[in-house]
C-alpha cells in the first residue's frame, strides 16, 4: 500500500473494536453485534470513516479494512495509531510492518466520545417512545380517529404523484405551531411511509446532517412495522384493539431540538388527522394549481387545512441565463446555435463562424425562441427533464400538448413514474413518438450515424430508458435487442451502450455475444472493458493464465473496483466521474455486480486473487447495520 506523507504533525488515528448497541444482517446468518474500529483525529475535529462498522468478532482485519477505505476514499494515511489493547497492538504491528507506528495508551478520548455518539444515534433510532396515552387528555378515540386518517392516506398512497424530494409543501393554515410549517410526504421510496413536517421548507435537504437536531425540531407522523415501532406503542394498540395500517402502526412524534422527544397532544393529533385526510384526497389538478385546501372532520370539530407547493408557483418565472453545463444543456445550446445561425444570411463559413465569435463567445447565449411547434415543446422537455417533482410532470404534459411527438415530453413522464411498469409505459410512448418525429427516411438513410444529428437523440435516450427499464422488469431479450439496435444505429456509442451490454450478456451466460462487443470496441486501459474482459476471460476458462493476467490489468486500472464488487451495498451511477476516480468505480460496480454475481466462483476469484496478491487489501464482504429513519 503506497504511504502518503501526511505534513507535520502527524495524523494519528485511534482503534479499538468495540460493540455497539446495534446489530448487523449477515446475509444467511443470524444478526450479529456491530463494532466500531477507527477513529482519525483531523485538525477540524475527530472522523469515523463509514465503513469501518462490522460485525464485531473480525479482531484486527477490521482496523486494516477501515485503513484501506481510508485512504482508498479519502487519500488519508495515518502515521500513527494508538490503541488501549496490548494484543490488538501486536496484531497491528505484525500486519502494518514499520511503516506505521502502534502506541499503547490508557485513554482514546476521541474515539470513546464517537463510539457514545453512534450509540444516541442508535437509541433515537430505535424509537424508544413514551406511550402515545401519557400526554394529558389523549384518549383512546382520539388514537382511533388518527389512526383512521392514516388508513385513508395508506390506502390514497399519496407519494405516487408527490415527490418527496422535489415537492415541499407549506402549510398555510392552520398555524398550530411554529415547527410545522412545511410537510414532505415520505414512501417514494419504498423505506419509509408517513409524513415528515419541519419549521423551515428548505431544511429538508439538510436536515440528515450531524447535529440538525440539536437545534431544531423534526415531527414525524410515521407507519412502522413490528420491527421499528416503540414496545410501548404495540402494547396500546393491542390493548385498546386499535385499527393497524397494512399491518404497520401509525406513531407521531417529535425529534429535538436537544434530542428531546415529545408525543402529539390531542390538538396535533387531530390536525395530523386533518392534514393526512387532506393529502389523501388532494388531486392532480389541485397539485397543478400549486395552492388548495380542504376542510375535515376531526375529534376536535371541523378544521380547514390550506396547502401550496412554492416550487409549481415559481415555476414560470424567469429562468437563470447562466446554468451549470452537463450533456443536456449542451446539447440544447447546440440547438440554440443553430436556430440563431438559421435567422441569418452567411456567405461563408468564416463568416458564419465570425458572427459566432462575436455573438456568442464570452457572454452568456440567450437562443432565439423556438420557430416551430416542436422546438417549442423540446424546450419544455429539456426543462421537465432537468426539474424533479411535480414542476417535471406539468412541463412534460406542456410539451406534450404543443407537440405530441415530443419525445422527450414522454421522457420526463417516465422518469416521474412511481413504477417500473408505469416507466415502462411511457418509455415505450417516447420510443415510438421519437420514430415519427423523424420518419422512415432518417432510419434509412443515417444508420450508423445516429447522435450525430441532435434530431435523433431524444429518440436514442428513449430506447436506451427503456431496455434498462424492460432488464429491470426481467424482459431481458427484449433489453439486449434494444442494446444491439443502439449500437447499429450509432456504434460510436456515445451512451456507452456497450458497457451495459457487455455485463448484460455475461449475466446470461452470452459469452460469445460479450467477446464479440469487447473485440468490437478495443479500449484497452478503461475500467469498464477491462474488467469485463477479466470475467469473460474466468468464465471462459476459470483460473486461467489469460484470466490471470486480465484481472491484473484491470486491478491497475481502477483497484477500486474490486471493493465495490465484494461488498452488500447496492450502487447507483453518479451523475459524472473521471478514470480511475471512485466514481468511475461506483458506476463500473451498478452495471456489473449482477453480472459478477451471476458467473459461478467469480467473486471467490476476485477475493483469492486479490488475496494473493496484496494480502493486506483483501476487501471483506460489508454489511451495514439495518437500522430504520426517524420518519
Amino acid at each position: 500500500m503506497r504511504r502518503m506523507r501526511p505534513e507535520k504533525p502527524a495524523v494519528v488515528a485511534q482503534a479499538a473494536v468495540v460493540e455497539l448497541p446495534f446489530e448487523v444482517d449477515v446475509p444467511g446468518e443470524p444478526a450479529q453485534p456491530a463494532a466500531i474500529a477507527l477513529v482519525v483525529v483531523l485538525p477540524d475535529g475527530p472522523y469515523v470513516p463509514s465503513s469501518s462498522v462490522r460485525v464485531c468478532d473480525a479482531g484486527p482485519e477490521l482496523v486494516i479494512e477501515a485503513l484501506n477505505y481510508l485512504e482508498e476514499r479519502d487519500g488519508i494515511v495515518p502515521e500513527v495509531i494508538r490503541v488501549a489493547n496490548v494484543v490488538l497492538a501486536g496484531d497491528l504491528r505484525r500486519l502494518l510492518g514499520p511503516s506505521t507506528t502502534i502506541e499503547v495508551v490508557d485513554e482514546l478520548p476521541e474515539l470513546d466520545e464517537a463510539v457514545a455518539g453512534l450509540a444516541e444515534m442508535a437509541e433515537h433510532q430505535r424509537l424508544e417512545l413514551p406511550s402515545p396515552l401519557v400526554v394529558p387528555d389523549v384518549t383512546e378515540a382520539d388514537l382511533r380517529a388518527f389512526a383512521e386518517a392514516a388508513a385513508r392516506l395508506w390506502e390514497a398512497a399519496p407519494w405516487r404523484r408527490i415527490d418527496s424530494d422535489h415537492d415541499i409543501i407549506v402549510i398555510e393554515a392552520p398555524r398550530l405551531d411554529p415547527t410545522l410549517r412545511a410537510v414532505s410526504v415520505m414512501g417514494g421510496a419504498g423505506i419509509e411511509l408517513g409524513l415528515a413536517l419541519l419549521a423551515d421548507p428548505d431544511d429538508f435537504s439538510v436536515m440528515a446532517d450531524a447535529g440538525y437536531l440539536e437545534e431544531h425540531a423534526l415531527w414525524s407522523v410515521s407507519l412502522l412495522d413490528e420491527d421499528h415501532a416503540p414496545v410501548d406503542e404495540i402494547r396500546v394498540w393491542e390493548e385498546l384493539g386499535l385499527p393497524r395500517v397494512g399491518g404497520s402502526i401509525p406513531v407521531a412524534y417529535c425529534l429535538g431540538p436537544g434530542a428531546r422527544i415529545r408525543r402529539a397532544s390531542r390538538r396535533l393529533l387531530a390536525f395530523f388527522s386533518a392534514l393526512m385526510d387532506t393529502l389523501a384526497t388532494t388531486t392532480e389538478e389541485e397539485l397543478d394549481s400549486g395552492r388548495w385546501s380542504r376542510t375535515a372532520e376531526t375529534r376536535l370539530g371541523r378544521q380547514t387545512v390550506a396547502l401550496k407547493l412554492p416550487s409549481v408557483l415559481a415555476m414560470d418565472r424567469p429562468q437563470p441565463v447562466e446554468k451549470a453545463m452537463n450533456p443536456l444543456r449542451m446539447e440544447q445550446l447546440t440547438r440554440g446555435i443553430g436556430r440563431l445561425l438559421a435567422g441569418g444570411s452567411f456567405a461563408s463559413l468564416d463568416e458564419a463562424n465570425a458572427f459566432l465569435e462575436r455573438e456568442v463567445t464570452g457572454k452568456p447565449f440567450v437562443a432565439p425562441p423556438p420557430r416551430t411547434k416542436a422546438e417549442e415543446a423540446q424546450e419544455l422537455a429539456y426543462r421537465a427533464i432537468e426539474e424533479g417533482g411535480r414542476v417535471r410532470i406539468i412541463l412534460a404534459r406542456r410539451a406534450l400538448a404543443v407537440d405530441p411527438d415530443c419525445s422527450d415530453g414522454y421522457l420526463a413522464l417516465g422518469y416521474a413514474a412511481f413504477s417500473a411498469a408505469e416507466a415502462r409505459s411511457y418509455f415505450e410512448q417516447a420510443v415510438a413518438a421519437g420514430e415519427r418525429a423523424l420518419g422512415p427516411e432518417v432510419f434509412a438513410e443515417q444508420v450508423g450515424s445516429f447522435w450525430s444529428d441532435p434530431d435523433t437523440r431524444p429518440y436514442m435516450r428513449a430506447r436506451l430508458e427503456l431496455a434498462g427499464v424492460l432488464w429491470t422488469l426481467d424482459r431481458r431479450d427484449e433489453a439486449i435487442a434494444h442494446y444491439r439496435e443502439l449500437l447499429r444505429l450509432n456504434p460510436n456509442d456515445n451512451q456507452g451502450v456497450r458497457d451495459i451490454l457487455v455485463p448484460a450478456l455475461l449475466s446470461e451466460d452470452n459469452l460469445d455475444g460479450a467477446e464479440e462487443i469487447l473485440k468490437r470496441y478495443r479500449e484497452k486501459g478503461t475500467t469498464f472493458r477491462d474488467y469485463n474482459l477479466a470475467l469473460l476471460r474466468f468464465a471462459q476458462e476459470g483460473d486461467s493464465t489469460r484470466a490471470r493476467r486480465a484481472l491484473s490489468e484491470a486491478l491497475m486500472t481502477n483497484h477500486l473496483v474490486a471493493e465495490l464488487l465484494l461488498d452488500d451495498e447496492p450502487h447507483e451511477i453518479p451523475p459524472s466521474y473521471g478514470p480511475r476516480s471512485f466514481e468511475e468505480a461506483e458506476a463500473y460496480a451498478s452495471l456489473a455486480t449482477e453480472a459478477w454475481d451471476t458467473v459461478p466462483g467469480a467473486l471467490d476469484w476476485l477475493v483469492d486473487r486479490l488475496a494473493s496478491t496484496t494480502p493486506r487489501h483483501r476487501p471483506q464482504r460489508k454489511a451495514l447495520p439495518d437500522t430504520p429513519i426517524p420518519f
